[in-house]
């Protein structure tokens, strides 16, 4: 469900999705950023942003024709410990970006559509964006030639498409690791493309008094892993790690 929902969440007709859905079921949107401008932070986020403007109709739309409803509904639906009406419709925040409590939560507040917003604990922590947008920053500002993967591979760098294609290359090596390891593959990366994310992109994401303010108006808090690792590849130490340690350190704040 989540892949369909991030698909919808892409298209034009994102709410759509949701009116096809059976009464005994409901769709997840997923959001990360929400901006007065997107092109304002395209260097750290890429297109992951939307606008206010186009954010406010989604969530206007939800409120007017579907059921906006918690993912602890959705979690006790399928539990088979509650109902959730026809046409429900749950929405998430991945990362934890500061746009999310200063932009968003006003939008869904005033709308009365409940939201989820999954941290990256340790970027909150560090005050650093998570390693999707360090690669991106340094794939599109380095000024080097090309670059090769852990294989040997060389991968051109000259046009926009052939810089897109090494990021996501990196991507999939990046995003297996955790930690330190995690740390030290974008680190090196950097020296090889010689380039430094700028220390002032950690400002785009949130501290413990905005998740907190989050909680009490009444929105789901909770961990986005430790360090953002697909945790389909970390070994189970490594993932045990990153959901126990992230949640703890939460809790705790």
């Amino acid at each position: 469900m989540k892949n369909l929902a991030r698909k919808a969440v892409l298209g034009s007709g994102l709410l759509r999705i949701a009116g096809h859905f059976r009464s005994c079921s409901a769709a997840i949107l997923i959001y990360h950023s929400v901006m007065e401008d997107p092109r304002d932070q395209n260097a750290f986020l890429g297109g992951m942003g939307h606008s206010r403007h186009v954010f406010r109709g989604h969530m206007e739309l939800l409120a007017r024709r579907y059921h906006p409803a918690s993912l602890d509904q959705v979690r006790q639906f399928v539990r088979g410990e509650g109902e959730l009406p026809n046409r429900s419709v749950a929405v998430t925040f991945d990362d934890g970006y500061t746009d999310n409590y200063q932009i968003a939560a006003p939008v869904l507040n005033e709308l009365g559509v409940p939201a989820t917003f999954y941290a990256t604990v340790d970027c909150v922590e560090q005050r650093k964006l998570p390693w999707p947008g360090r690669l991106w920053f340094l794939f599109h500002n380095t000024k080097t030639g090309d670059w090769s993967d852990s294989s040997g591979k060389t991968w051109p760098l000259s046009s926009g498409v052939e810089r897109e294609k090494a990021m996501l290359r990196s991507c999939d090596e990046c995003c297996q690791l955790a930690g330190t390891e995690q740390e030290m593959y974008v680190a090196r990366l950097a020296a090889e493309l010689d380039t430094e994310v700028p220390a002032r992109s950690g400002a785009l994401m949130m501290n413990y008094d905005q998740l907190q303010a989050l909680a009490g108006q009444g929105h789901i808090v909770g961990s986005h892993t430790m360090t953002h690792p697909n945790m389909a590849y970390v070994n189970p130490a490594a993932a045990r790690r990153e959901l126990t340690e992230s949640n703890g350190i939460q809790a705790a704040s």
